[in-house]
């Protein structure tokens, strides 16, 4: 996660929670099951060296999480690093 994210990176999390880089590297893993491929992944272009990457998870902790997730990636000289990412809760699909 270090070499991916960078040093401004936020995040709004599915909790409702406001996360900074240090918070979200410092996080103990947690084991989960996520289905993969992950739903509806799409690449939306929003400038020369900027994407946002939106998709929806399906991931189980103690119960199953359905989430909208979107990520903002910018191009950094060593590589693509992640600025902001957001997850919001949502119904599963019936």
């Amino acid at each position: 996660m270090e070499g991916v994210t960078d040093p401004c990176a936020f995040e709004f999390g599915r909790s409702g929670r406001t996360y900074d880089r240090e918070a979200i590297l410092a996080a103990a893993p947690v084991p989960f099951d996520v289905v993969l491929p992950l739903q509806d992944f799409a690449v939306h272009p929003i400038g020369p060296d900027a994407v946002l990457a939106t998709y929806v998870s399906t991931a189980t902790y103690d119960q199953v999480q359905v989430s909208n997730r979107s990520t903002i990636w910018v191009r950094a000289e060593d590589g693509w690093r992640w600025v902001f990412h957001q997850g919001t809760p949502r119904e599963p699909a019936r």
